[in-house]
């Protein structure tokens, strides 16, 4: 609970103008570099980032209002290459524009100072434990102060979706259960 509350403050902080926008026909590094031209362009107040990689060549970025509309525009510049962008309808409160963003440094802190006081009391996993901040697992008997980091790291990363899945795919995973807020 406290990560999903930290995160809503965070988001809530973060303004009133936040957007998400889904992009496919393009490659994720590809995608990347157009969000480092739009924070070069733009400057370090205007966020647009990868928050979700989905597939291949499916993404949703997530970040201010003005820098996901020149990001979009960078993107519709390379339509005859089959790039497409859309804004993603985002309910207004529920502030997903921010999610996955450096927006979330702050809910990343709190995360990480909550996760390090209960340091001592944690044990390590007995069992491989998929991190979509990396799309791999880390494996039974890891030290619970990798645990930490990478759990606090998920909150300003790009989720790793498609990579996640393909990597419990190949090492035998046949069931997935995925686990998110109620409703």
């Amino acid at each position: 609970m406290l990560r999903a509350e930290q995160m809503q403050r965070a988001a809530s902080a973060a303004g009133p103008e936040l957007m998400q926008l889904s992009i496919t026909g393009m490659s994720l590094e590809r995608v990347q570099a157009l969000c480092e031209q739009v924070r070069r362009t733009l400057g370090d107040d205007e966020v647009a980032s990868v928050a979700y990689s989905v597939g291949a060549q499916a993404h949703i970025c997530s970040g201010t209002k003005q820098g996901v509309e020149e990001l979009r525009k960078l993107i519709e510049a390379q339509a005859r290459a089959g790039a497409r962008a859309s804004v993603l309808p985002s309910p207004e409160h529920l502030r997903c524009g921010a999610f996955q963003t450096k927006l979330m440094e702050e809910a990343q802190r709190q995360l990480r100072k909550a996760l390090l006081d209960a340091l001592p009391k944690l044990r390590p996993p007995r069992c491989a434990v998929y991190f979509n901040v990396m799309g791999e697992a880390v494996p039974a008997g890891a030290q619970p102060s990798l645990i930490v980091q990478l759990l606090a790291d998920q909150i300003t990363s790009t989720v790793r979706w498609e990579q996640t899945v393909r990597t419990m795919l190949r090492e035998g995973i046949e069931e997935l259960v995925v686990c998110g807020p109620p409703g």
